[in-house]
């Protein structure tokens, strides 16, 4: 029998797939809210107490429940076009192993709240009482007197309004928008720099996307202060052009200690000495396209020495 070439396969008939066959795949995950210009960059990490994972009740005498395996997965997060953070859940308080932590991870693009303002009915931008606000709450006892800090840490929030900035007694007291605020972040460090790196961000995302900064947030820092007047402060945006952070870390299960400058050779090298980063030449353990190399040298194994032949044996021999 001869060969036949098989009929042409037309797109939409019985039995065939037509996104095998047709370019629609390609539209997936291609908006442009979502997809950033090149690589995604890394613009600032929150840091936070060791007793922060315990967000139920964050304060420095749960810091003995917070097991070691939820505080390395447990971090917050700002890209160029998004907020990603992991709030890790331990059942075992401190008796819980890597294995049995559960993950509640959130990816938040700047497009969407608490960044921007939600939709009223689905189709109507919730803007009538102001655009929402995102705030960092510095706690504070005895009329602000005492500050708490250390004890608490600050307290990161976000509000769907600002109730256009007033406060409960038109002028005066704690700001009108804490009613309806629901927090973030507990037991954080240096918010104010956090906020000041993700508001100017959004501002280059709005900018490039031409979005409306009526429907943008807002970022302060509230300090509670005597006869109920809490201090409200704008957070300026970061100097730009924003500096991206090196991802760098290192495997503690593994016992290895790696530098900042990591990087294997050929291509990711020369993207690396592009951005000014030193390259290092030597062994080192592969994870995924960057070899990682430890600072400490690799231990020299040691020769054997012969043992020489004792006198009775040197007799037999001769």
């Amino acid at each position: 029998k001869k060969n036949v070439a098989p009929p042409p396969v037309v797109p939409g008939e019985a039995g065939v797939n037509v996104m095998a066959t047709s370019s629609n795949y390609q539209m997936f995950g291609m908006s442009k809210y979502m997809a950033p210009a090149a690589n995604p960059e890394l613009y600032a990490e929150l840091q936070f107490k060791d007793f922060a994972p315990c967000t139920s009740c964050p304060m420095i005498c749960c810091q003995c429940l917070v097991p070691e395996a939820a505080k390395k997965r447990f971090y917050a997060r700002v890209f160029e076009n998004r907020l990603e953070y992991n709030i890790p859940n331990f059942p075992c308080l401190c008796c819980t192993t890597e294995r049995c932590v559960s993950d509640c991870t959130s990816v938040q693009y700047f497009d969407k709240p608490p960044t921007r303002a939600g939709m009223c009915c689905y189709c109507i931008p919730c803007i009538c009482c102001g655009p929402p606000v995102v705030y960092a709450k510095v706690p504070r006892w005895c009329c602000g007197l005492i500050d708490c800090r250390p004890c608490f840490g600050e307290v990161i929030l976000r509000a769907p309004c600002n109730c256009f900035d007033c406060r409960t007694c038109l002028c005066c007291g704690s700001p009108c928008y804490g009613c309806c605020a629901c927090p973030l972040f507990a037991g954080t460090v240096a918010s104010e720099e956090f906020l000041a790196v993700w508001r100017a961000a959004m501002e280059d995302y709005a900018d490039t996307r031409d979005l409306p900064k009526v429907e943008m947030a807002r970022f302060r820092r509230v300090a509670d202060r005597g006869c109920n007047c809490d201090q409200i402060l704008i957070v300026d945006p970061a100097e730009r052009p924003l500096k991206p952070l090196m991802m760098d870390r290192g495997r503690d299960d593994d016992h290895y200690v790696f530098s900042s400058v990591v990087v294997s050779s050929g291509e990711p090298a020369a993207m690396a000495r592009a951005v000014g980063m030193e390259v290092m030449e030597g062994r080192g353990k592969m994870d995924g396209n960057v070899e990682l190399y430890d600072d400490e040298p690799l231990p020299k194994k040691k020769k054997k020495k012969k043992k020489r032949p004792t006198r009775r044996r040197r007799k037999r021999i001769k």
